[in-house]
């Protein structure tokens, strides 16, 4: 039954979160506050797609304390993200940007104080309202509608995404989009891989899904880097740096790897894009329903 295998799947990533939530907050594991985030993101996936289901569900209200360890971890994550960037080019380049090294440990320390503070209030129990919450009423809701809905939502988003990139002028907030809309298309996939069907059309797309995404992750992460070094720099203006020149060369680096990305993300997208017209042609939608919040 998808009911009962929708609720399983909602119990196995509570399990993922808390294996991780604990590695993150007793051990200090970097790659579990990345881990922690990615298993939380893929139960919202699944709440948004009921939210669809039940109009008196309300995302925001019943995952208010969630999104909120959430957005602490991401916090966290992103100076992880500046330092294995930072890390990344001084070995690769040989640069010297110690005192960028020094300010990110600093911000480092800070942000795990504030995640490690919200962790110690967090209530796992959090999760339990929100099961009852979606799954009570999901209940009386028909199989096929369940099936036909999930289809429905997964072609929406590859419409969104569509959308998004036939804009004249793509703008940074686009790509954005289209990230967080990848992301959340692959998880649906996942769920409908588990619960309804193997069919190849899915695995397929689920691959093009996957490389659009970790470009777009890639690029994402350089972007967000970038914009934490310039606040850097903003902020010791004047200062006399060891070596000046290993900071230009640190920032055309990024900026050199931010263009190439975006070069990459346009091979990924016709992959996708070939790959989205049959799943549409599967699954047409008359409208295209209201997304729900991300």
């Amino acid at each position: 039954m998808i009911h009962k295998c929708y609720k399983t799947h909602y119990n196995s990533q509570v399990r993922k979160i808390h294996k991780y939530f604990s590695s993150a907050t007793h051990f200090n594991d970097v790659e579990a506050v990345h881990e922690l985030r990615v298993e939380i993101k893929r139960l919202l996936a699944l709440v948004n797609l009921i939210a669809l289901f039940i109009s008196e569900f309300k995302v925001k209200s019943d995952f208010k304390q969630i999104k909120s360890l959430f957005k602490k971890a991401g916090i966290l994550r992103n100076i992880h993200i500046y330092q294995e960037i930072a890390r990344y080019w001084t070995h690769e380049l040989h640069l010297n940007v110690n005192e960028y090294h020094n300010f990110l440990k600093e911000h480092e320390m800070r942000a795990r104080k504030e995640f490690l503070k919200s962790a110690k209030n967090f209530d796992f129990r959090h999760f339990d309202k929100l099961r009852n919450s979606i799954f009570k009423p999901m209940k009386h809701i028909n199989e096929d509608m369940l099936k036909h809905k999930t289809y429905h939502y997964l072609v929406s988003l590859a419409q969104n995404m569509i959308q998004v990139k036939s804009r004249a002028e793509m703008v940074e907030n686009d790509f954005h989009e289209l990230r967080i809309m990848s992301k959340e298309s692959m998880y649906i996939i996942e769920l409908i891989q588990k619960c309804i069907t193997t069919q190849s059309l899915f695995e397929e797309i689920r691959k093009a899904l996957k490389a659009l995404h970790q470009v777009l992750g890639k690029w994402h992460d350089d972007v967000i880097a970038m914009e934490f070094f310039q606040i850097f720099m903003e902020q010791h203006s004047g200062y006399s740096f060891n070596n000046k020149n290993s900071y230009i060369e640190y920032y055309i680096a990024i900026e050199g790897d931010i263009k190439s990305l975006l070069g990459e993300f346009e091979e990924k997208w016709e992959s996708f894009f070939i790959m989205a017209k049959p799943l549409e042609e599967s699954f047409p939608l008359n409208t295209v329903p209201e997304l729900p919040c991300q």
